[in-house]
């Protein structure tokens, strides 16, 4: 992997960070996992060039892994800086879906042992920082191999995209 597409991931990786702070800071609508899909694309776009460049091959599986490098370097940061963002800047975030839940089970008459249940299952499973960056981090991983391997059929058969 070169230094670009080193920088391009890590690049990458703090745009949607900010994305997600502005969740904090700003107000902003929670989309940055929408984000984290459009910076994925990027990374593979960039990375299958790059790749088609230095090797000039249309190898599907040159161009795959090429493409690949830059964008499972950008997940495996967007999952670190996920857990780090769930830490240090919004602790709350769980505690605040949590409440939501609560609200929904007694507006629809829920026991208090069925309550607790839910609240037990979802601070133990999908309510924690790690978990849920875990799982965050594994569906951006399964989503780009499925951009990457399209990616790279559209890039090999379209010559157009080889001329950017």
């Amino acid at each position: 992997m070169s230094n670009q597409s080193l920088l391009l991931a890590v690049g990458l990786a703090l745009v949607g960070f900010f994305f997600r702070l502005s969740e904090v800071f700003f107000g902003w609508l929670d989309i940055a996992f929408y984000i984290y899909l459009l910076l994925v694309l990027i990374a593979i776009f960039i990375g299958l060039r790059e790749t088609y460049l230095q090797e000039n091959s249309t190898n599907f599986n040159i161009l795959f892994k090429g493409a690949m490098k830059p964008a499972a370097l950008f997940i495996v940061l967007v999952g670190l800086l996920q857990i780090y963002y769930f830490k240090e800047f919004n602790p709350g975030y769980f505690d605040e879906d949590i409440a939501e839940m609560i609200a929904e089970a007694e507006a629809n008459n829920y026991t208090k042992e069925q309550i607790s249940v839910i609240i037990k299952n979802m601070r133990q499973f999908t309510h924690h920082p790690i978990v849920f960056s875990t799982m965050q981090l594994f569906a951006l991983l399964f989503i780009s191999l499925a951009y990457g391997a399209i990616s790279t059929f559209i890039f090999i058969k379209v010559k157009v995209f080889r001329t950017f």
